[in-house]
């Protein structure tokens, strides 16, 4: 009996020991199992603003802790269609406020979308707001040290070579047209050439790949010599700009019928006409040169057409044409020469072939 009664009596000094044990077991587990919990990102504040007509990127790391690091995606436009103007680099340290100066933007408006992604390419601030006007006379000047500043990273410039002349319109009485031929490597896509000058504001879409010619009308009535020009990319960049003169672009380049040169003064049915053309001047595409004679009801009766490429000056073209014997009125021909490669017509000319029945 003594013997149980101090077995008993062991137990019961051991139980609240165990069972501090057994907690401290379960608090250890609890514990382990909240360290294994991923941590968010830390809380961001963050705005584009406006201040002196500065966009400004101003984003505010409140956790006490932990440092960010990632990159915010600025846009910007109106609040129906937005371009991106760039990306920032963000390193910002525990409880500091960095503004970024966004100079040289492509693209300006006064809605913005802003995305920051961390490190990992997780979202942590998706944000679409108007772009908010600051009077604060603190951020006039440039962000102290050590706020950071970085320039906005816009891809490279797509290289775009542009050529310029002029040419005649589809008839002989149209307005000469200002014609621009780009060409680039790579693929130009929803970018936009604009011409101005006083009395003279138009634009054109482009999108090509290697090559394209885009035409203007211009005025008769036009007295300015100097046309700018800018191609715009699809993030507003400047692709190409520059000015012409139209004075030099009408003395060079140029090609001219020089005369239209019959073998006699008169024919009659059945007669071949000799007709020699001559031209003056040459374009670095070459020509296309056609030749068309009608009766007098407009009906073709004869019809030529020849090609010259640039090798100096262009030699002239020679054509024999035969006459109908039924004809017994004159003839009329009509000489046009087109740019070899844009195939806009340069010069034409017209005159009669004499023919008289006997």
């Amino acid at each position: 009996m003594q013997r149980y009664s101090i077995l008993i009596l062991c137990l019961l000094l051991l139980a609240p020991f165990q069972l501090a044990q057994g907690q401290a077991q379960a608090i250890a587990k609890q514990s382990a199992e909240v360290e294994e919990m991923p941590l968010g990102p830390p809380s961001l504040a963050a705005d584009v603003i406006k201040v002196s007509g500065e966009y400004r990127l101003k984003v505010s790391n409140n956790d006490l802790s932990r440092r960010f690091q990632g990159t915010a995606t600025v846009s910007l436009g109106t609040a129906y269609q937005q371009a991106e103007a760039g990306k920032v680099k963000l390193v910002i340290s525990p409880n500091e406020t960095a503004i970024h100066l966004l100079y040289s933007m492509p693209a300006v408006g006064d809605q913005y979308t802003l995305v920051i992604t961390d490190s990992s390419g997780v979202i942590v601030v998706h944000k679409i707001a108007p772009v908010r006007a600051v009077n604060d006379p603190s951020l006039v000047a440039p962000p102290p040290t050590p706020v950071s500043t970085v320039l906005i990273k816009t891809e490279e410039v797509t290289p775009l070579k542009v050529k310029i002349r002029l040419a005649g319109g589809t008839g002989e009485s149209d307005p000469y047209l200002l014609a621009f031929e780009l060409s680039s490597p790579n693929q130009i896509s929803n970018a936009r050439l604009s011409i101005k000058a006083k009395g003279l504001d138009d634009s054109q879409p482009v999108n090509f790949v290697g090559k394209t010619n885009l035409e203007f009308k211009l005025s008769e009535d036009l007295e300015v010599q100097k046309i700018s020009y800018v191609v715009t990319g699809s993030r507003g960049e400047t692709l190409a700009k520059g000015e012409t003169d139209l004075t030099q672009l009408m003395t060079e380049d140029i090609v001219t019928i020089n005369g239209l040169k019959l073998d006699k003064q008169v024919y009659k049915p059945g007669e071949t006409a000799k007709l020699t053309a001559s031209y003056q001047g040459n374009v670095p595409n070459g020509i296309r040169a056609e030749l068309t004679v009608t009766d007098h009801t407009g009906k073709i009766v004869y019809r030529d057409i020849r090609k010259e490429k640039r090798e100096g000056d262009l030699p002239a073209h020679e054509f024999s044409i035969q006459i109908p014997k039924e004809v017994s009125e004159a003839l009329m021909i009509e000489y046009k020469v087109f740019d070899g490669d844009s195939q806009q017509i340069i010069d034409s000319a017209t005159r009669e072939l004499p023919v008289i029945r006997q």
